[in-house]
């Protein structure tokens, strides 16, 4: 059985205040093509947090700076959020993100469903690092100036 292990993210639920919850995470061991290697890397699951009708997926986003910011973030994170079903029929708005882009807030744009952000020390390798209180600020500015990938 593979074993499942946990990274502090932060959840931005439909309804709600964010919070950190314990991301799981499962092994995902690859082949590195220029060194023949093989590395074990963590593979979320932020499924397991959405409110996801059946065969519905996610899309990720990646933050790699702030507005304002000359130097990218040395930690980047990555939104994880429910994509729009096969249906056309799109998740409820996500009144945390909602409240928090206060009169920024668009409608036709808006982060929608439950909202899970993980913080990387490498995206391209897979290395998780765990969330903490002191990640709200830069992701809710994030969430203040950006909308979701179209």
């Amino acid at each position: 059985m593979e074993e499942l292990v946990a990274f502090d993210a932060i959840l931005f639920p439909v309804e709600g205040s964010p919070r950190i919850f314990p991301l799981m995470t499962s092994a995902n061991t690859v082949l590195d093509p220029v060194t023949g290697q093989r590395r074990t890397t963590r593979t979320p699951h932020p499924e397991l947090y959405m409110s996801l009708s059946h065969n519905a997926g996610w899309v990720c986003q990646r933050i790699d700076s702030l507005y304002g910011m000359n130097r990218s973030l040395s930690n980047p994170y990555l939104i994880f959020y429910p994509a729009r079903q096969r249906s056309g029929a799109a998740p409820p708005v996500n009144t945390c993100i909602q409240e928090i882009q206060g009169r920024g807030f668009r409608e036709q744009t808006a982060w929608r469903g439950d909202v899970v952000v993980a913080k990387y020390r490498n995206v391209e390798s897979g290395d998780i690092i765990s969330c903490s209180a002191s990640d709200f600020p830069l992701v809710k500015n994030y969430f203040a100036l950006h909308y979701p990938q179209q």
